[in-house]
């Protein structure tokens, strides 16, 4: 099930909320700092995640997760008449609530739903024609840990809460109202009937309405139909976090186990069960004469099944074997996890049930990655989000923003000090959200158009040596045309494009290769064939000795620059390549142009080794915007 509809009351600035979700698309919420965007992801944990609560006000605290000013009653109706859902008769002032409606999707509540499910959550989707399950979430001081209700018809003015009665309940009231055996639907067509079959022929013959019931098998055994809810917080990586990740990226494999794992329980509690009960009735029998009226005692026993992946173990070039990723530092860490990420994504691809089975909600993922990670990021975020995984961004950042699907995106913003989202009509609305300048279809003010993948990798880099600050301070956005064989068509088609929102001439600046033998105001060429060999030779000597295992000197790369120029046959990489490839000391071969860029940004560190016609293009950008 995904989840189709949330509401937040009285949750910190979110006081009476209701939001729409989508199902295949990323959900993404843009805004202003302190608008409320983490909140709203925060409150669909509160609804998913058992273990998750509000700070609600305590002996010697001063603030809570409660709102200031709590949603007035008006407001509090006004949230389940727009959900189509029957009241929650209580005082809600003191409760933070969150309501969700869960819809249906193929896949969904088959044969293991039948097996396992709980009477109430079955007669819940029974009440609902089978496609939608609401469920509600209330906190307060008397259960600040939440407690969980669930929307199912009952008798009108006397609940009578059948899913919880027993055989003998159910005959005696089966007889007060005169239900038939032909009244009964037996699903098996065979056997006794079940208490579900039994209480839904009763209710037939009720007046009934739909109600809010205490649903404690949420936490139990109907947990698992529910979408399981993790919250990313990119500027903050823990072990914890990623071996969750970890969990989820391979829990196809482990739903494979699950099952044998639980047949397995259940035959233990079956069998401890009797044991203890023999234990029981021996230990009983030597006092029973002091029981009066008591004939026996018994007990269930329970084997709950829990699973974690833990101890994730990486192998490095520079480790000797594989060492625990807990004591890896926080870079490795982040890689880690977003490879897990990633391998999820992969693993989607190859289900077949599409189902959600899994809410990820990501906040500010661009935080620490670069354009290009950026974009590659967000391309997994919608890969995610085709297959068994509902996903949620909360981002101040454009790349995140698909405008091909506006009806994706919300707008947060505080009106009153209270949050209201809306859904973006307009690219003006993503704009206004974001608090940026006017600017194109890719909602940035200047383009820098790099030749290559080198030119994506380095321009920010430098970018930041030159000014201090990262091209996205500055509302400028690099663009990849694509390499040597393909960057005149894609110049064209880029320019056309954006010809329909400002004048390319005013706002794109070119980074080519020297040998492209380009011209023109905004054209900036670089290297005496291209941007590898515009770097310095120093930084060239140490990426071989790191990478390679090799020590060049600047004679040899004197050599190699001796071969470059006009009508030459191979350009820098090249022929450095080559003669790595050639050298009987080497312990690997020269990385790709991209990997080498990747690498030179923890090498160049100064920004009077800029390359000149780079220099230059930054001189330009200051002059136009009057720095």
């Amino acid at each position: 099930m995904y989840l189709k509809k949330l509401a937040i009351v009285n949750y910190k600035s979110c006081r009476n909320l209701v939001l729409d979700f989508t199902e295949d698309l990323p959900n993404t919420f843009i805004g202003k700092t302190d608008a409320g965007k983490t909140t709203v992801l925060s409150g669909i944990g509160l609804l998913l995640d058992d273990k998750s609560s509000p700070n609600l006000v305590k002996e010697g605290q001063l603030s809570s997760d409660l709102s200031t000013t709590v949603a007035s009653d008006q407001e509090y109706k006004a949230v389940f008449e727009e959900l189509k859902l029957p009241q929650y008769a209580i005082n809600q002032k003191g409760s933070v609530i969150v309501i969700g409606v869960f819809q249906k999707q193929n896949g969904d509540l088959e044969s293991e739903f039948d097996e396992i499910a709980s009477n109430h959550l079955k007669w819940s989707v029974e009440s609902h024609s089978g496609e939608e399950v609401s469920v509600l979430r209330q906190f307060n001081e008397q259960n600040p840990g939440g407690k969980y209700y669930i929307c199912a018809k009952d008798q009108r003015d006397d609940p009578l809460e059948l899913w919880n009665k027993n055989q003998n309940f159910l005959k005696d009231h089966r007889k007060k109202l005169g239900v038939t055996d032909e009244e009964i639907k037996n699903v098996n067509e065979a056997g006794r009937y079940k208490n579900i079959e039994v209480f839904q022929a009763i209710y037939n013959k009720l007046d009934t309405t739909s109600q809010w019931a205490e649903f404690a098998d949420f936490t139990k055994k109907d947990r698992v139909f529910f979408p399981t809810y993790k919250f990313i917080d990119w500027k903050v990586i823990t072990l914890k976090g990623i071996e969750e990740l970890a969990q989820d990226a391979v829990s196809r494999v482990l739903e494979e186990y699950d099952e044998k794992i639980r047949t397995q329980a259940e035959t233990l509690s079956s069998d401890a069960t009797k044991k203890v009960n023999q234990e029981l009735q021996a230990k009983f029998d030597k006092i029973k004469s002091e029981l009066a009226n008591i004939k026996s005692i018994n007990a269930r026993v329970y084997y709950e099944p829990r699973k974690t992946v833990s101890e994730i173990t990486v192998e490095k070039d520079t480790s000797d074997g594989n060492v625990r990723l807990e004591s890896q530092g926080e870079g490795i860490k982040k890689r880690i996890g977003f490879a897990f990420i990633r391998f999820a994504a992969l693993e989607n691809l190859d289900e077949e049930v599409k189902s959600k089975k899994h809410v990820w909600a990501f906040d500010e993922p661009e935080v620490h990655l670069y354009p290009p990670e950026k974009r590659e990021f967000y391309e997994i975020i919608k890969q995610l989000s085709k297959g068994v995984f509902q996903t949620f961004i909360s981002t101040h950042s454009t790349v995140f923003v698909d405008k091909s699907q506006l009806n994706t995106i919300r707008q947060v913003q505080l009106k009153d000090k209270y949050t209201i989202v809306s859904t973006c009509s307009s690219v003006s609305d993503v704009h206004s959200s974001l608090g940026i300048k006017n600017s194109d279809f890719l909602f940035y003010d200047t383009f820098i158009s790099g030749e290559g993948d080198s030119e994506e990798v380095l321009l920010p880099h430098f970018y930041e040596l030159y000014f201090g600050k990262n091209l996205e301070k500055d509302s400028i956005q690099i663009i990849n045309l694509g390499g040597e064989s393909f960057w005149k068509e894609n110049k064209k088609l880029f320019e056309q494009m954006l010809k329909d929102f400002k004048d390319p001439n005013d706002c794109v600046f070119y980074v080519l290769d020297k040998d492209t033998n380009a011209q023109g105001n905004n054209v900036y060429l670089v290297g005496t064939n291209d941007l590898e060999d515009s770097i310095d030779d120093k930084f060239w000597i140490k990426l071989t000795k790191d990478s390679c295992g090799i020590d060049l000197n600047a004679s040899d790369l004197q050599t190699i620059r001796g071969k470059l120029g006009a009508g030459a046959d191979k350009k820098f990489h090249k022929l450095l390549s080559d003669k790595v490839a050639g050298d009987s000391a080497r312990t690997e071969y020269l990385p790709s142009k991209k990997d080498c860029a990747v690498l030179m940004k923890g090498y160049i560190k100064d920004k009077k080794y800029i390359p000149n016609g780079i220099e230059n293009l930054f001189k330009a950008i200051e002059s136009k915007n009057g720095k």
